[in-house]
């Protein structure tokens, strides 16, 4: 069904460009009147943070048009820069928000101007589709219009937010204690819950561990002080025949059940030696 809309047919529209100072890039294309161009007010997020990140101004691309030449010019402008590569902030090929909702325009004049877009007439994909919308496990949402924007966000390379949308992290990933998902192109990446990553030991030293028949766990430095815990007069000669296999009546006695040589981490034994 046609949709009831009425055409203001005075001169007093234009059409309006944001872009960013430095590179000059257009990110938004927008047709109004009046302080229309200026105002915050009905702006999508990704024009909000691309405006609130950059440099960014606004200029008067054409004025003293009438609404159907705004509509259809502003159109053609979007659709000029989408094949630059620009225009990342409009979600829509143009042509819409109209003023008034009182009589009809007719469905072959809305076809018309949707048919001189390039992405609906070639059946390309419309940038929109690109837009990456990631969930942080604070439950924040992001949404970024391209992966070189998520990029210059997260401060990584547009090459690792491309493997972010294929490849599942591991639960010890940093990404995991970050992001909870990511949809993008209509699939949903859910994101294992985090773990802390298994701390490796940076001072490993070698000690002699003795296990007790009772189940106590004993560590020592050297076969000397080792024999000194279990009072041999001979200390490193028996512990030596311990470690050998050689002295099984001799640790019997002791009540040891196991004896051999490990490495554990150095600080964390000094921490328990103060403790004990």
């Amino acid at each position: 069904m046609a949709r009831k809309r009425e055409l203001d047919v005075r001169p007093i529209y234009y059409i309006y460009e944001w872009f960013k100072v430095n590179t000059l890039e257009v990110f938004y294309v927008g047709k109004g009147k009046e302080e229309r161009l200026h105002e915050m007010d009905n702006r999508n997020d990704h024009f909000l943070r691309t405006i609130n990140k950059y440099d960014c101004d606004v200029r008067i691309y054409k004025s003293r048009l009438t609404e159907q030449q705004a509509f259809e010019l502003e159109i053609e402008r979007i659709r000029e820069l989408k094949l630059l590569g620009q225009a990342q902030c409009n979600y829509t090929s143009g042509g819409e928000g109209c003023s008034n909702w009182t009589n009809y325009v007719d469905e072959e004049t809305l076809k018309k101007w949707r048919e001189s877009n390039a992405f609906h007439s070639k059946g390309k994909e419309h940038p929109a589709s690109k837009e990456i919308k990631i969930i942080l496990r604070t439950g924040e949402i992001l949404i970024f219009g391209t992966e070189k924007e998520c990029a210059e966000y997260f401060n990584v390379t547009p090459m690792v937010v491309s493997n972010w949308t294929r490849i599942v992290p591991t639960k010890w990933s940093k990404r995991s204690k970050l992001i909870k998902e990511i949809h993008f192109k209509g699939k949903i990446i859910k994101y294992p819950e985090p773990k802390e990553e298994p701390r490796i030991a940076e001072n490993m030293k070698e000690v002699i561990e003795v296990i007790t028949e009772d189940g106590k766990v004993l560590h020592f430095l050297n076969t000397e002080s080792c024999g000194q815990y279990f009072g041999f007069g001979s200390p490193r000669v028996t512990i030596n025949r311990w470690l050998k296999g050689n002295a099984k009546i001799s640790m019997k006695k002791k009540k040891v059940k196991e004896i051999r040589r490990t490495k554990i981490d150095y600080d964390d034994f000094l921490r328990k030696q103060r403790l004990s």
